[in-house]
């Protein structure tokens, strides 16, 4: 499915990192993060990153929730997939479902060294 309207965006910096498996090349690890949005969601977010995969790649898990500046709060569960695009440079990519039944795309860079993530919120054309 195509990506829509943009929603707003968001940063966030990870607050602890875990790794949780190592077989071989392969990982999992956790991170946990805080942050904030802009546009019609806009407020703080928390959760936590599941990274599943190699350094080059992989598949993500996202559980979080929003504190939204109208004083709503929203929980939101995503799955996607991240890429290497340079040494410490992860793309991604997550379809989200929040509570309240809404659908959107998430896509972000996760600076590794600065254990940060920056991105944008689309709707679902």
């Amino acid at each position: 499915m195509p990506l829509g309207k943009e929603l707003g965006e968001f940063s966030a910096n990870f607050t602890s990192v875990r790794v949780v498996e190592v077989d071989g090349d392969q990982t999992v690890i956790e991170g946990n993060y805080d942050g904030e949005t802009t546009g019609p969601l806009s407020g703080v977010v928390t959760g936590t990153l599941t990274f599943s995969g190699t350094n080059e790649r992989g598949s993500l898990e996202d559980k979080g929730v929003g504190y939204l500046a109208t004083g709503e709060s929203l929980t939101g569960t995503g799955r996607g997939v991240y890429w290497l695009t340079s040494p410490g440079v992860w793309e991604t990519r997550a379809g989200i479902t929040l509570s309240n039944g809404a659908t959107m795309v998430a896509e972000s860079t996760v600076t590794l060294e600065t254990r940060s993530m920056k991105g944008k919120l689309f709707e679902l054309a």
